[in-house]
């Protein structure tokens, strides 16, 4: 019996810069007092990206989605400040424990909060630059159904496309920090193995 051949579907995925740590609009800036009212242009249900590129370690990124993009980033710059504040408390007696050990202390700060507030407040530490960003792609048919970024008010469409953008990110080089991925050597491992085994086949 021949197996079925697999249908190809390209979708092309731009994700689109709304803001980085190192521009003036970055809202979890600690000598700025942004709120998410400065980002009142993307209101509504979105896909959206935190990157961070690489700095002392590797890359990372967090892929996630909202029905109200803008009440969900008001939600980050609070945990970020109530992060910061509590490392600013705790401040002298981290430096005095962890003052040798940056690895440690790294570790420390990603943890704290929740992880993305965490990892921006070690990226803000580290010196590595941070980009936010929003997911914008090609409508298309699946099943005679559109996908599309009009219907994103619809909870479903949402997170398929999230679903959909967090299997397109994945890469050996960058970490995917969604919970229950398996963004790095044993998707690949697998991937490539099965990639070698098409070829031999098609080669004999």
């Amino acid at each position: 019996m021949t197996a079925p051949v697999p249908i190809t579907i390209s979708v092309s995925f731009n994700w689109r810069l709304i803001t980085a740590s190192d521009q003036d609009n970055w809202p979890f800036r600690v000598d700025v007092n942004t709120s998410s009212s400065s980002f009142g242009d993307y209101r509504g249900p979105r896909v959206y990206r935190f990157f961070f590129e690489p700095g002392d370690g590797g890359a990372a990124c967090y892929i996630g989605e909202a029905e109200e993009f803008h009440d969900r980033l008001g939600d980050y710059i609070q945990a970020v400040r109530n992060a910061r504040s509590e490392t600013i408390e705790s401040q002298a007696a981290l430096n005095e424990k962890l003052k040798s050990d940056k690895e440690k202390r790294k570790k420390l700060l990603s943890t704290q909060k929740g992880e993305i507030p965490g990892r921006i407040l070690s990226a803000e530490t580290g010196g590595s630059r941070v980009r936010l960003e929003l997911l914008d792609f090609n409508d298309f048919y699946f099943n005679r159904i559109l996908i599309s970024a009009e219907e994103f008010g619809d909870l479903y469409m949402r997170r398929a496309i999230e679903n959909l953008a967090i299997l397109h990110a994945r890469s050996p080089q960058i970490e995917i920090l969604n919970r229950g991925t398996d963004s790095r050597s044993k998707f690949f491992t697998r991937l490539m193995a099965r990639n070698a085994k098409d070829l031999d086949a098609a080669r004999s």
